[in-house]
Parts: structure tokens; C-alpha cells; sequence
């Protein structure tokens, strides 16, 4: 596998030099002596030396990482300088992955940062990140992040997994546990594979958000790798840099059945017969793995990726709603700007097939749309409440029932796309509800849910639920977003060796 020697310091950094470093690590709480020592110890693969990955690499550098990998094939243009801080104009037409090892050498004296300059795919991405306590995946090329995603989750490494495009960006973790979210609980894998999308090139990027969001995964690396603090498992940030809003959603796993997974086994082995991530999207649709096992929350004291089994073990964007269920698109949007939006033609990524088969609307179904307030009412011709999901929240953490709602109905919720839903669902349960549902395929899947369904009975006027101040501690801010996509050109359109782009 090509490869650079290793950069490295002339000789180890002295404990008493090293600690001098990380004095304001050592001092604190949580993190200490117990924590350096892990850092120096533990193994981080960074894919991508991009917009993303340089901040990142930056910062696992100088906070004591004992080895970092860094994995890139491409050389330094112009384009880049703006928000891919490692370089320089003397850097031009250079492979990253070089220039960025000989700048980090500085940075952390006595770490070994390896460069990597491979096209990273599906047959190369078990072995690049063996072995490694933690892999930061900075790419915006799908094949490549479903190969890394796959390579971590077979091996049971913790992945940091970070987006950004134009002015929006997600970030969270995937621990790689069995029964823990794992990439394809987070989006659709055919839809991101098939469907071309705007890239950096043609959306742009705000350059202080990459640096915002890489070093916020550098942050969930060190978490993972010394067992300080509680890392992004289960939980999704999405920036909003044009507002400044940085928001949270839970991310659940899916339960699949043993069929499914038998299923997937058989798809990733007719992937690893298909062309690598150059391919035209169409001829690897099929290619990954499938859906999570059943929703677990991150126990903070489980045992981690950590290198010295002598130390403490380390702990461990619901799409946004459719053109027509968002405000003007001339005002600011409350949730993101419409170039996060996914096509509502498109199945949800949260649900293998939008209408499954035996999931009729009962005559009696109250529906429950629970977006955020500032999102337009749904033109329905059956009944249907509106109970944004932070409502759900305060009622359940104030103990008070929620007008208007009758919880031994059948309720099917719906939200943009899903999330927001099942998490209200287990919302809706804890306040009594029995025969509650996730509408699957969201705000889309209700014209031909509707169509198949009994007639309703005349509609009165939807439940309002008043708003009132917020409890923080009952939920986070939760909210709709959209993974930005990558475009997925032709093979004839592609440069050889493919260019990925690293945000």
C-alpha cells in the first residue's frame, strides 16, 4: 500500500517535555495524567486531509495523539488555502497526505504521523483502518464513506463522522457496537449512491465552519481514545453557520431481521466485485451494508477503543422537511436553508420502504405531525393534530397531559422524514399512549397512505398544544436537517484517479 516513511520528531518527546505540553490537559478534570497517557498511546486514522481534516489533524497533533494516520490521495490546489489550513502557496500541486505529515511533525513532537497517499475503497478500507482506536472520516465522496463506515463497523472501531456544505454542516459519532446507530440509520445508502447532489465545488463552503467542525471531531476522537467525557454517540449536531444555530437530534438504530442481514452479506459481496468508488452511482446502489441493530442508549462506563489495557477503558440530519412544509423560501428558515433540503420524491432514509406492506391508517387514526411550530399546517382531508415534538418533551418532563390529544386513539406520528417521529413515539408511550406509530416515509408517504386507506371521519379543528417556556433538561433542541450530498459524476467525467474532494 503506498505509503511515506513516517514523520517523527529525532527522538521520543521527554515525559517531562511532554508533560510540560499538556500541562493545561493534565489539570483537568477528567482528564489528567490517565488521559495524556492514553493519547500517547492510542492510533487515529484520518481519512481525508481536507477542510475538515486539517483542523482536525492540527489538534490530535498537539493534544499528544501517539500516532496519526493520514489518508489522501490528492495534491494541493489553489482552492484549497482558504480553509485547508495546513498548506501553503509552496504547497501547490504537492499530495496532501506529505505536506500535512511534515506540518504536523512540528506540532507534536514525538508522534509518528504516517502519510497515506492511496484512493481509499471498498477492498482497501479494512485494512487502512486495522488497528486504529479511532477513525475520523472528513471525505464528502459516498462511496468512500460508506466503505470506511462498513471497514469500522466490521471491525468494531468508533468513527467520528463529520459533513459540511456551504453554510451547513453535521457532525456525530458512531461507536461501531453492536446494537449502536451506525451510518445507515443516519441516511438512505441507495439514495446517497444514486442521486446526484451539489458538492464543494458547486455549493461552496463557508471556510470557519470547517475549522468549527473539525475540531470538534478532533474533540470526539480525544473522548474516545482517553475515556474522557461522554463522546456524540446516539446524537447528531447539524451548524447552521449563516444563523449560527448549532442543533441536536437523537439518532436511533433500526432493527433488522437475521433475512436482512443474510441479505446484506450477499450485497456486499457482489460490491467487492463492482468498480471502486470512480464507478457510475447506478452500479453500486446495492453495495453496503444495511440497517443497525435494536436502539441501545451509550452506557458512559462501557469499554472503549483504548490502546494500553492497562489504563482506564474510554467510554464511548432527520432530513429537513420538503419545499412544501417549509415558510416562504424568501424568509430565513427556521430549520436550514433550502439548499439542505432532500427531494421528497425520495424514499426516507430512515425507513427501508416508505408504505410497508399491512400499515393501513385505521378508520379512527388521529394524525400527529410533530414539527417545529414555525413549519406550516398540513392540508389533510382526515384529522390530524399538530404537537410539535418539544411540546411532547415539556409535557412528559412537567408531569401534565397534553390538551386536545386523546392518547388511547390510535395515533400515527409523521414528521419531515422520520426521526423527530419515532423519538416522539417513545415520547407519546411514556405518557400513556398504547397504539402509537412512526408514519414511515414522513410527510411524503401520506398521499398514497391516505389514498389506501378508510374514508375518515369528518375532521374538527387540530389539537393545539400551548407552547410555553421550554424545559431544557426535558429534550434538546430537535430539529430536521439534510446530509449535504456529494455529486456523483459519470465515470467519463471523472478524473483517474477519482478525485475526492475533502470539504
Amino acid at each position: 500500500m503506498p505509503s511515506s516513511a513516517p514523520q517523527q520528531s529525532a527522538g521520543p518527546l521527554a515525559s517531562a517535555e511532554r508533560r510540560e505540553r499538556q500541562a493545561r490537559h493534565e489539570r483537568l478534570l477528567g482528564y489528567g495524567a490517565p488521559g495524556l497517557a492514553r493519547a500517547a498511546a492510542a492510533r487515529v486514522v484520518v481519512i481525508g486531509a481536507g477542510g475538515l481534516g486539517c483542523p482536525a489533524l492540527q489538534l490530535l497533533a498537539s493534544s499528544g495523539i501517539g500516532a496519526l494516520d493520514v489518508v489522501d490521495h490528492d495534491e494541493v490546489e489553489r482552492s484549497n488555502l482558504a480553509r485547508q489550513i495546513l498548506f501553503r502557496e509552496a504547497d501547490l500541486g504537492l499530495p496532501k497526505a506529505e505536506v500535512a505529515a511534515r506540518a504536523l511533525a512540528g506540532l507534536g513532537p514525538g508522534a509518528e504521523v504516517r502519510p497515506m497517499r492511496v484512493v481509499l475503497d471498498r477492498g482497501n478500507a479494512a485494512a487502512l483502518v486495522e488497528g486504529a482506536d479511532a477513525v475520523l472520516d472528513t471525505t464528502d465522496h459516498w462511496p468512500t464513506r460508506f466503505a470506511v463506515a462498513d471497514a469500522c463497523r466490521a471491525a468494531g472501531i468508533p468513527l467520528v463522522w463529520g459533513s459540511v456544505l456551504g453554510w451547513d454542516g453535521m457532525l456525530t459519532v458512531l461507536s461501531g457496537r453492536p446494537g449502536d446507530p451506525g451510518l445507515d440509520d443516519l441516511l438512505d445508502r441507495d439514495r446517497q449512491l444514486a442521486t446526484p447532489g451539489p458538492d464543494c465545488a458547486a455549493a461552496g463552503v463557508f471556510a470557519p465552519l470547517v475549522g468549527e467542525i473539525g475540531a470538534a471531531m478532533a474533540g470526539e476522537a480525544l473522548k474516545l481514545v482517553t475515556g474522557s467525557g461522554k463522546p456524540m454517540i446516539g446524537v447528531v449536531r447539524s451548524w447552521n453557520a449563516r444563523t449560527g444555530r448549532v442543533r441536536e437530534i437523537p439518532l436511533v438504530a433500526r432493527a433488522r431481521t437475521d433475512a436482512r442481514t443474510d441479505a446484506n452479506a450477499h450485497a456486499r459481496a457482489r460490491a467487492d466485485a463492482r468498480p471502486g468508488p470512480d464507478a457510475h452511482p447506478s452500479s453500486i446502489r446495492d453495495a453496503g451494508d444495511g440497517h443497525a441493530h435494536p436502539p441501545t442508549r451509550p452506557d458512559a462506563d462501557a469499554p472503549g477503543h483504548g490502546a494500553d489495557p492497562a489504563l482506564p477503558a474510554a467510554t464511548p440530519a432527520d432530513p429537513a422537511p420538503p419545499d412544501s412544509a417549509l415558510p416562504d423560501p424568501e424568509l430565513p428558515d427556521p430549520e436550514l436553508p433550502d439548499s439542505a433540503l432532500p427531494d421528497p420524491t425520495l424514499p426516507d432514509r430512515t425507513s427501508p420502504d416508505p408504505t410497508p406492506p399491512g400499515l393501513a391508517l385505521p378508520a379512527d387514526a388521529l394524525i400527529v405531525d410533530v414539527r417545529p411550530a414555525a413549519h406550516p399546517e398540513l392540508a389533510l382531508d382526515r384529522e390530524a393534530a399538530r404537537v410539535p415534538l418539544e411540546s411532547i418533551a415539556e409535557a412528559l418532563a412537567s408531569g401534565r397531559d397534553l390538551p386536545g390529544l386523546d392518547l388511547s386513539r390510535p395515533l400515527r406520528v409523521v414528521c419531515a422524514q422520520g426521526p423527530r417521529a419515532r423519538y416522539a413515539v417513545g415520547l407519546l408511550r411514556e405518557l400513556g399512549a398504547e397504539r402509537v406509530e412512526a408514519l414511515p416515509g414522513g410527510i411524503p408517504a401520506l398521499a398514497p397512505l391516505l389514498a389506501g386507506s378508510p374514508q375518515p371521519r369528518p375532521a374538527p379543528a387540530p389539537a393545539q398544544v400551548p407552547s410555553g417556556p421550554r424545559n431544557p433538561s426535558a429534550s434538546q433542541s430537535l430539529f430536521a436537517s439534510q446530509i449535504p450530498s456529494e455529486s456523483q459524476a459519470p465515470p467519463e467525467a471523472r478524473p483517474e484517479p477519482p478525485h475526492q474532494e475533502y470539504a
